[in-house]
């Protein structure tokens, strides 16, 4: 059960735009110099959310295209000196919700239920982790 816990949470993580991690400064392979939680490559991330929802192929290659538009995103961003770190946050925020509405646009009604229950397990293991809650 944990472990299909920390897989929802990792796929869950992917689609809240936790391209701080994905993708290093300096664009390079999104294996490489990653910190925390053992990142997986986008590809790996793309086919857990596909098992995860039973996408298609062609949603899957949608998915990923819009994940692809989100790190760069999210890097430019990251990049961006003249923001400060609340004015990231909140572009990151909205990037995140327009990543998540994009995608929920490509889902079967099935597919968005359990969509929005992975958003939701995600935001709820956010508040667990802000508060120093370890769940056993």
């Amino acid at each position: 059960m944990k472990h299909l816990k920390a897989i929802v949470l990792s796929c869950a993580m992917l689609l809240a735009v936790s391209a701080f991690a994905w993708q290093s400064p300096s664009g390079q392979d999104n294996k490489q110099n990653h910190s925390g939680m053992g990142q997986q490559s986008l590809d790996e991330h793309v086919k857990m959310v596909s098992e995860k929802l039973g996408l298609s192929e062609d949603q899957q290659a949608k998915a990923k295209a819009v994940l692809v538009e989100q790190q760069q995103q999210a890097a430019a961003i990251r990049n961006d000196s003249s923001l400060s770190q609340d004015e990231k946050r909140e572009k990151m925020r909205s990037l995140r919700d327009a990543t998540h509405a994009k995608i929920r646009e490509m889902l079967n009604d099935d597919q968005k239920q359990k969509f929005d229950q992975m958003i939701q397990e995600m935001a709820n293991h956010s508040k667990e982790g802000k508060s120093g809650d370890t769940p056993k």
